[in-house]
């Protein structure tokens, strides 16, 4: 398992995050759409802002569950990956940071270590001693 592959499920958690923050906005924005009802005829543009803000909707929702289903492969993966260290700290370390996603502070705090930076240079220096 490359660092590569380790970033990329970062990425990919990114992304899922905004497309879902995307579809959210689209929704209120399709929510607040509503006609204005003066009783007078009105001639305008043919544009419908519900359907083509559906459209987009379904387009992200499609989007983001490609990259869901993308997370969820590269996840089983690195899990495999993590099942074969043998220190079990290194272990723990790999999943918080890898599969849940948290920060290095986040690890730091979790695993014990005193700041963000001792707990990145301890899994820099694992990962350089040890073949995997």
């Amino acid at each position: 398992m490359t660092d590569a592959d380790l970033r990329q499920a970062h990425k990919l958690r990114k992304e899922i995050k905004r497309l879902q923050e995307n579809i959210e906005v689209l929704r209120s924005q399709a929510e607040a759409i509503t006609p204005i009802l003066t009783g007078m005829p009105y001639a305008g543009g043919k544009a419908d802002k519900v359907g083509n803000g559906a459209v987009r909707i379904v387009e992200l929702q499609d989007r983001l569950c490609d990259k869901m289903e993308a997370l969820g492969e590269k996840l089983i993966s690195i899990n495999s990956w993590i099942d074969c260290i043998q220190d079990s700290a290194m272990r723990t370390l790999a999943r918080e940071r890898f599969l849940m996603g948290k920060t290095w502070q986040e690890v730091a705090d979790s695993c014990g270590y005193a700041t963000a930076e001792s707990a990145k240079k301890t899994w820099v220096r694992f990962k350089r001693k040890s073949v995997i």
